[in-house]
């Protein structure tokens, strides 16, 4: 359990609720195991259960982290994410 935190807005962040940035990362290396997967056609959903199993995280993941953190909010990472949990690497 954790607090999930929403800006709520003032003068300095000009009513928004959020200032300043910070990225959402995913990298996919392609190693021998997504390579081979690949160069057989495989889909994406089996692609990223490959990616997960060699320690892949997704960007949602990360953004998830960081609302953890108290980095960000819950809101924000699912609009920026939006789209790219549906087997999209």
């Amino acid at each position: 359990d954790f607090p999930i935190y929403e800006g709520r807005g003032c003068d300095r962040c000009s009513g928004t609720g959020y200032t300043g940035r910070i990225g959402l990362y995913e990298l996919l290396v392609v190693d021998d195991a997504i390579n081979r997967g690949i160069s057989k056609g495989l889909d994406l959903m089996e692609l990223r259960r490959i990616a997960e199993e060699q320690g892949f995280q997704s960007m949602f993941s990360d953004g998830l982290a960081k609302v953890r953190l108290g980095l960000t909010t819950f809101s924000e990472v699912v609009r920026v994410c939006r789209g790219t949990e549906n087997g999209a690497i």
